[in-house]
């Protein structure tokens, strides 16, 4: 009785896909959207909120279900509630891909940047801090700030000795390349890594 109970509603649905396919009009979709609801209510667990908000969630749902009244086929052995809910769950499993790749890009980022003025022996410092936690994608925009407003706030001189420490210029080096004495370069560098730090704390000291 269940079985046949299924078949009946199987059909039903069938029908406002086909009807989908011709027309997709808001009333066939809400109705479409009710029988893939318990799918959307089974899986939300796959991507945390912190990735996806739940409004941002429902949308993909929308748009998966959409694409799905498109590509489905009509004589598939698989019904239409299954087949949304594998579209749905590799839409799915791409947004946590893409979560991934964006944070690994961003730690990336964020530790090449935190190298430049690194402090082995200052375990409190901002740097060795940010170095041990797990940074969201965002904060490569943030780090990115910071680099651009530290790099706005040198002087011509700072600018100079900077560029070459970056490239990984010795002490020495830098003394031939630029004209600065040793305790020119010496004092130019000792203000970089000064206005590097109170720039990097003024955005993520209370991290």
């Amino acid at each position: 009785m269940a079985k046949r109970k299924q078949s009946k509603d199987q059909s039903q649905v069938l029908d406002l896909v086909l009807q989908g396919k011709n027309n997709l009009t808001e009333e066939v979709f809400d109705a479409l959207y009710q029988e893939v609801l318990p799918t959307l209510f089974a899986n939300r667990w796959r991507v945390p909120k912190y990735i996806l908000e739940n409004d941002d969630y429902y949308q993909e749902a929308r748009i998966c279900l959409v694409q799905a009244i498109e590509t489905y086929r009509l004589n598939s052995k698989a019904t239409f509630t299954t087949y949304f809910a594998n579209v749905f769950k590799n839409r799915l499993l791409d947004i946590r891909r893409m979560h991934m790749t964006d944070k690994r890009i961003a730690n990336f980022k964020v530790e090449r940047s935190l190298d430049l003025f690194a402090n082995e022996g200052e375990e409190n410092s901002i740097e060795n801090r940010l170095q041990t936690k797990e940074l969201p994608p965002e904060y490569v925009y943030l780090f990115n700030e910071t680099i651009t407003k530290y790099e706005d706030s040198l002087s011509a001189m700072e600018k100079t000795a900077y560029d070459y420490f970056k490239l990984g210029f010795s002490y020495e080096e830098m003394e031939n390349y630029t004209g600065y004495t040793r305790k020119q370069v010496h004092s130019l560098i000792a203000k970089c890594k000064r206005k590097y730090r109170q720039i990097l704390s003024e955005y993520f000291d209370d991290l």
